[in-house]
């Protein structure tokens, strides 16, 4: 009796090391993919006088790293109907429960069929779920307009990083 007891002490040790082995590559696996340079598409209303509109679905930021950049492109506008290369001004902002969101990162122009602008975030954007926000540049519009293209809250590229698609 006590030599198969032995034997299931064995077994079961080695099936937790294996198990905590499984799980500890699992999540280096998952969090490596999380920084992956992903595109997500996006599309909402700008409101007029430069208020500032939210794209409503968050993106969690696993990064602690400000230079991990957030990326964000301008596929359609129909801010003009002049066929001029407009733009819109983009941030991030971070979650908060009270209604509220601080900006997690720099207000940045991206002009109508340009590649990626590539931007640092705010530390208060780290390991945090962000919003992409979006406002006229010019703070001119009367009008509200649709605005539409692609985003992703880490890249694993460095700010400045432009047309890495």
């Amino acid at each position: 009796m006590n030599v198969k007891r032995k034997n299931l002490i064995k077994r079961l040790s080695v099936l937790i090391v294996v198990f905590t082995v499984f799980m500890v590559s699992t999540s280096a696996v998952s969090s490596i993919a999380s920084i992956d340079n992903d595109t997500i598409g996006y599309s909402f209303e700008i409101v007029p006088y430069g208020k500032v509109s939210k794209y409503p679905v968050s993106r969690y930021r696993s990064t602690t790293d400000v230079n991990n950049a957030w990326k964000v492109e301008l596929v359609n506008s129909n801010e003009s109907s002049k066929g001029t290369r407009t733009a819109t001004s983009f941030h991030l902002g971070v979650y908060n429960p009270n209604g509220y969101n601080p900006k997690g990162s720099g207000t940045y122009a991206a002009r109508l069929g340009s590649d990626f602008y590539y931007h640092a975030a705010y530390s208060n954007a780290s390991k945090a779920d962000v919003y992409l926000y979006g406002r006229d540049n010019l703070d001119t519009n009367s009008f509200s307009y649709s605005v539409s293209g692609h985003w992703d809250e880490e890249t694993g590229q460095p700010p400045g990083a432009e047309n890495m698609k």
